[in-house]
C-alpha cells in the first residue's frame, strides 16, 4: 500500500472503505429529500406561503458558498476596499438625481477630479 512508511501510493486511499457518512450529512440529505417532496406536491404555492425572512433564508441557503465569496470580494479584479469605494461613488451618483448615460457621468466625475486636484506649473 505504501512506497515508504507513511507515504501512500498515488491514487490509493488509506481508507478503502471511505469515511462513514456522518449523522449531520444524513440529516441534510433527508431534509433536502423532504423539501424536494414538498416542492413536487406544492411547488410555488409552498414558497408563497413563506414570510419574506424565511424565503430569503431559504434562497440564500441554496446558493453555493462561492457566490458569497464573490459578492464579498466585489468581483474579479476588485478587492473589498475598492468595491466599498466604488459602491460609495455609485451611491453618491444615485443620490444626486442626475439622469444621464453612465459614460457621461463618469466623464464629468473625471473632469471634476482633474480640475480640483490639478497642480499649478511653476515658472509660467
Amino acid at each position: 500500500m505504501t512506497n515508504r512508511p507513511g507515504q501512500w501510493v498515488k491514487g490509493q486511499s488509506g481508507n478503502p472503505a471511505g469515511r462513514p457518512i456522518s449523522s449531520r450529512h444524513k440529516l441534510a440529505e433527508r431534509l433536502i429529500a423532504d423539501i424536494s417532496e414538498v416542492w413536487e406536491r406544492k411547488g410555488r404555492d409552498a414558497l408563497e406561503a413563506l414570510d419574506n425572512e424565511t424565503l430569503a433564508k431559504l434562497a440564500f441557503s441554496t446558493l453555493p458558498r462561492e457566490a458569497f465569496l464573490q459578492v464579498t470580494q466585489g468581483g474579479p479584479g476588485v478587492n473589498a476596499d475598492q468595491w466599498a469605494l466604488l459602491r460609495g461613488v455609485l451611491d453618491a451618483i444615485e443620490r444626486s438625481g442626475v439622469e444621464a448615460e453612465p459614460a457621461q457621468i463618469f466623464e464629468e466625475i473625471e473632469h471634476a477630479l482633474r480640475a480640483r486636484f490639478a497642480k499649478a506649473i511653476e515658472g509660467n
